[in-house]
């Protein structure tokens, strides 16, 4: 379980990452080369638990692999019944 969550948390980390490079740059106060580098370490950082994890317990990845393909499914779902002007 914790294997998932730092699956999981460094994808969302990555995400929220990539939103502020690409939607809130100018909008905050943030550097495009911290956010890069923030991605690219926690690219090195999923890759190496991965692969750790890919040689030792591959049933974690697969787990992982498919939750993140229902999150990043419903999202687009929703993201394609509510468009970007409707509140919630």
């Amino acid at each position: 379980i914790a294997s998932l969550g730092v699956i999981f948390y460094i994808v969302m980390d990555m995400a929220i990452h990539w939103g502020l490079l690409r939607r809130l740059r100018e909008d905050v106060p943030a550097r495009a080369w911290v956010l890069v580098t923030a991605l690219a370490l926690d690219a090195l950082v999923l890759g190496a638990f991965v692969f750790s994890k890919a040689q030792s317990d591959a049933i974690v990845i697969y787990a992982a692999a498919a939750g993140l393909a229902l999150i990043f499914g419903g999202e687009a779902l929703y993201m394609r019944i509510r468009p970007s002007g409707e509140s919630a």
